[in-house]
């Protein structure tokens, strides 16, 4: 099998033209709806990489994936119920009832779906950072937005201590590598797609030696720029 049998008949033009922007060097984000080898309809928070050889030329595509189907059915519910209290609220608001006990009650029903929804989604990013790779995002200001645990195995610091701050100051200044420095540089454009036996000097002095693939995601108010180390 590959990627595209696991997509059904609706999904497979939406997913057609996703795989062509990827194989064309966009990175892609977002939510899909797969299926299973059963046909049962699986919903996942998905990402696609391209990577490129020296020439220019694709090499592979890399694919991350988490399941959020219980995740995407209580979003479905939470969202069932908002509309029905919204309604209920109309209803009461025309007939001119005093029901403000009751609808604090669905209130809170309701904060409590949206809790769980959120613990959820932290345990979605948990699942990113504990991806097998090192890995660190970027914006196009060079700030860094996104530290996996990898990445802070490999650097030895803390994600509080590196958010927000410009990537450069993970590299030491006398780094040889052009892919690394254009990376972190605002000024410089990214060398996207993967290059193999990279040097690098991390800013404390230690140097290593890794295959690093190199990726964008435009997020229309600012790039993300993305490397991961593998």
């Amino acid at each position: 099998m590959n990627v595209f049998d696991f997509f059904g008949t609706g999904e497979q033009e939406h997913f057609n033209e996703i795989w062509e922007k990827v194989i064309a060097g966009s990175a892609f984000q977002g939510q899909l709806k797969m299926q299973d080898h059963y046909g049962e309809e699986q919903w996942f928070r998905a990402t696609f990489l391209s990577a490129t050889d020296m020439y220019g030329e694709l090499e592979k595509v890399v694919f991350l994936a988490s399941e959020i189907t219980r995740e995407k059915e209580m979003e479905l519910v939470s969202r069932k119920s908002h509309d029905q209290l919204s309604r209920k609220e109309e209803e009461l608001k025309m007939a001119g009832l005093d029901m403000q006990k009751k609808l604090e009650e669905s209130r809170q029903k309701l904060s409590i779906r949206e809790q769980q929804h959120h613990r959820e989604l932290l345990s979605y990013t948990s699942l990113l950072n504990d991806l097998p790779f090192p890995m660190l995002s970027i914006n196009n200001l060079g700030f860094v937005r996104f530290f996996n645990a990898g990445a802070r195995r490999v650097w030895g610091l803390k994600e509080k201590d590196v958010l927000d701050l410009p990537a450069s100051r993970l590299f030491s200044p006398d780094e040889g590598s052009s892919v690394i420095s254009s990376f972190h540089d605002p000024a410089l454009s990214k060398k996207t797609g993967l290059h193999k036996k990279q040097k690098i000097i991390l800013a404390n002095g230690t140097e290593l030696q890794h295959d690093l693939l190199i990726s964008s995601t435009d997020l229309g108010d600012e790039i993300h720029y993305n490397m991961v180390l593998l």
